[in-house]
């Protein structure tokens, strides 16, 4: 089982929210600055392209349900789904609330992958399997190549979606290296030029977004947003072709292991496993051939 992708997006338009639109719901769980961070990088998103987010209210079924993790992490299942999907963060963990963080978890609920699981990363970096940590090989492995495109901006070593070179190391040493010694890879500071060109290729957002959009045209009464479309005959989570993916905060220390990981759930890791192959039943569980595909 293997998910059509464009380089690090997925091309599925079942899988890409309709028109653009994402409903959500924040936990009252969470205190203001919670809710705060989680508000700010989504008007970090909006700023840079036609993606909208929207309080889902009344009778919206279709949304994002933003709620705190209870094992420790900050997750996202991978694209439209259909139905009450999750975003999960941390409350005991600060950097879980770090804007971009949160964006960088926004974007895998919009349709988008690592960018260091790339079907063309072996040209700008190298995976050192022998310094991963136990468990955590299936974060590297690399998608499919036959349907891929990176919608003409190549590689991105400055993606808030790619891993830093310390995440998961199990003895202190990089788990990745870049082929360009002066790359910045795992900066989690801004979003990239190429992290806006791809989000608005995928949404196929005009141009120039203009900063004076009217958006309260587009809302219901309840100030939930647009109406949202009907989905009849068509429930996304009842399907069984595409699996979730789930992401966790990596360390983002170049220098030193952070000791503080976030460990990803097992349910996590074999949502992870159905979407990257199956094809890794066929073959013995070796770094070298999961290099390979």
């Amino acid at each position: 089982m293997v998910f059509e992708v464009l380089r690090n997006g997925v091309v599925a338009p079942a899988r890409r929210w309709p028109n653009g639109i994402v409903y959500y719901r924040i936990s009252d769980e969470f205190e203001q600055f919670h809710k705060d961070a989680i508000l700010t990088a989504m008007k970090c998103l909006e700023d840079v392209s036609c993606v909208r987010f929207y309080e889902a209210k009344r009778n919206v079924k279709n949304y994002v349900n933003i709620i705190p993790s209870e094992i420790g992490t900050c997750s996202a299942m991978l694209g439209y789904r259909g139905g009450e999907q999750r975003l999960q963060l941390a409350k005991e963990r600060p950097k879980c609330f770090n804007p971009i963080i949160v964006a960088h978890e926004l974007l895998h609920t919009l349709g988008f992958f690592h960018e260091h699981m790339a079907s063309d990363r072996d040209d700008f970096i190298t995976i050192n399997w022998e310094n991963i940590r136990p468990g955590r090989e299936i974060f590297y492995m690399k998608l499919d190549n036959k349907t891929a495109t990176d919608f003409g901006y190549g590689y991105d070593y400055e993606s808030i979606l790619h891993y830093g070179p310390m995440s998961f190391s199990d003895n202190g040493l990089p788990t990745i290296t870049a082929l360009d010694s002066n790359a910045n890879i795992g900066q989690r500071d801004h979003l990239s030029p190429k992290d806006i060109g791809k989000l608005n290729a995928m949404y196929n957002c005009p141009l120039k977004v203009e900063e004076n959009e009217n958006q309260e045209s587009g809302q219901t009464e309840d100030g939930g947003g647009p109406a949202e479309e009907s989905e009849e005959g068509e429930d996304e989570s009842e399907e069984t072709e595409t699996e979730e993916g789930e992401d966790e905060v990596e360390d983002e220390s170049k220098n030193k292991i952070d000791g503080d990981d976030v460990e990803e759930s097992e349910e996590s890791i074999n949502e992870i496993n159905g979407v990257v192959k199956v094809e890794l039943a066929k073959k013995k569980y070796i770094p070298s051939e999961i290099n390979e595909i």
